[in-house]
């Protein structure tokens, strides 16, 4: 009989009816998204997906995608609802027509967990499962992260934030280690639960052992990283750094009307902020509502205020460059030094699609005239850097900051800190500004450098290169964050040097696996 391996032996685990792995299903998705940010129980991680997983246990590949995709959109639609808010309100569609959008991105994000789901049908009821399991999974993220735009929101391993000692791995593998020790343990878990009399007994105890010893030298490897940082070794220098949280409404922050007093705030902060002696003072993305190139009165108060200061100031601006095609519009972030004024500077290179700019724009020019707001932005040429007397500055503008690979490649091309600017404004109070923040300070940990992050609204952070946050401001406050940081705690890491190499490694294992499982399916199917 073809496809008997589908078949439930007498006396295994079987989910009845539709309606059980359905559910099992919906409440593993809600319980992922809990691990994350603002609730973030990172401890439901570690079995939130087992209903899942169980559910898939002795399904057909076909049901399991399906179960994969009830999965993904559970869990996404509770973890990115704010984009109905983004779209609806700032992009003047409304609520109701909003939430399309938000359904249409969720379904796209759910093919990966459906994949998974379709793999893992047969896969699971293999020896051994586990490790494979894993590493399809978070080969999966990986493709999430780089097809087309990429979209690594929130993968996994961020829900971990929560751990210092444990998520001092990411300077190995990344964040995407820590999805895998996720993974493991899940499905550890899930052999046991969903188990089938003495059978495989040692096989499971083997991958239950194996996963504590993993999760147990994580811990361990982060607590001696940690006591490194805290011993003190070396002869870091120290950089004071004042950051500066406008809170600038985001509906009436392009009018014109309200510039100079954008600009009055900015500088009026930063004036106080003089009185703590800092070296660099820091502001938000675009805090600098009109372009700052362009010499206007505007542009030469700031100026002005550098100059009487005497403090590095980098600040974000729109900008623009001609070229005989014409004028191409720019997110930029300028460093502004007391001697010269306008310095160096640097042109965000990864956009926001459908933000910043519409993709395949000949095709989809229809999304301006529904969505207004849509930018319409050009990259930046190249990942530049910003020299602070002696120390070289890597800037991430807002949504760059949930790649991985720019920062590292920032630090590797020899920036000593990292400066995320961004306004989350656009979020307004929903989860997405604790996401954002979540995930940029793993940027800190996976290079081992500091990390000064000012946002519009919040947050506003200082990061040691632990990941640990010395200094924070609240959301959508009015504040001043100081704080100073160490440069040069520690040698370029392995992530910093190497990159992606421990997904690359799974994502080898992962086509391997599947592959057996294609080519024993066929000799099993032959007649």
């Amino acid at each position: 009989m073809k496809f008997n391996r589908y078949t439930l032996p007498e006396g295994k685990y079987r989910a009845e009816g539709a309606a059980k792995p359905l559910l099992l299903t919906v409440s593993s998705g809600l319980l992922m998204s809990a691990g994350f940010p603002p609730l973030s129980l990172s401890w439901i991680s570690w079995f939130a997906l087992i209903p899942f997983l169980v559910s898939l246990k002795y399904t057909s590949p076909g049901k399991g995608f399906l179960l994969g995709i009830v999965w993904g959109l559970s869990h996404f639609i509770s973890l990115i609802y704010w984009i109905v808010w983004v779209v609806g309100y700032y992009g003047g569609l409304g609520t109701l027509v909003a939430i399309w959008p938000m359904i249409l991105l969720c379904s796209y994000l759910s093919v990966f967990p459906g994949l998974f789901g379709a793999i893992a049908a047969p896969l699971s009821r293999r020896p051994y499962p586990a490790v494979s399991l894993s590493a399809i999974w978070v080969s999966l993220e990986y493709l999430r992260a780089n097809v087309l735009t990429g979209f690594p929101w929130c993968l996994i391993g961020y829900s971990q934030g929560s751990y210092l000692s444990l998520i001092q791995i990411a300077d190995v593998t990344g964040v995407y280690g820590l999805s895998f020790l996720v993974l493991m343990a899940n499905l550890s878990l899930t052999g046991f639960l969903a188990r089938g009399g003495s059978t495989g007994v040692l096989a499971r105890s083997l991958e239950t052992a194996f996963t504590a010893i993993l999760i147990f030298s994580a811990m361990a490897y982060g607590h001696e990283r940690l006591s490194r940082f805290q011993s003190g070794t070396g002869t870091p220098k120290v950089i004071k750094a004042a950051l500066i949280q406008g809170n600038i409404d985001q509906s009436v922050k392009w009018e014109k009307s309200y510039q100079l007093s954008t600009i009055e705030k900015y500088i009026s902060l930063s004036n106080k902020a003089l009185a703590s002696k800092p070296e660099l003072i820091v502001w938000p993305e675009t805090a600098v509502p009109f372009f700052l190139q362009e010499e206007s009165e505007l542009s030469q108060r700031v100026i002005s205020a550098v100059k009487m200061g005497g403090v590095f100031l980098v600040t974000g601006s729109p900008a623009y460059r001609r070229s005989e095609a014409g004028l191409s519009y720019l997110n930029r972030a300028y460093l502004v030094k007391p001697e010269e004024g306008l310095s160096d500077y640097y042109d965000k290179v990864h956009l926001v699609p459908f933000g910043e700019y519409v993709p395949l724009k000949s095709v989809l020019s229809f999304v301006n005239r529904l969505v207004p707001a849509a930018g319409d932005f050009e990259s930046g040429a190249s990942l530049s850097l910003l020299d602070l007397k002696g120390l070289k500055a890597g800037t991430i503008i807002c949504f760059e900051a949930i790649f991985p690979d720019i920062s590292r490649k920032l630090i590797h091309n020899g920036a000593d800190l990292l400066l995320n600017l961004t306004n989350d404004a656009w979020f307004g109070k929903t989860s997405a500004p604790y996401q954002h923040a979540a995930m940029a300070r793993f940027r800190a940990i996976e290079n081992r450098v500091p990390l000064l992050r000012a946002a519009n609204t919040g947050f506003s952070m200082i990061v040691e290169a632990t990941g640990e946050i010395i200094a924070a401001g609240d959301i959508f406050t009015e504040e001043i964050i100081e704080g100073e940081v160490a440069i040069g705690s520690y040698e370029k890491s392995f992530y910093t040097k190497f990159g992606d190499i421990f997904i690359f490694i799974l994502i080898i294992f992962a086509i391997l696996r599947v592959s057996c499982l294609m080519i024993r399916n066929r000799v099993n199917n032959q007649p």
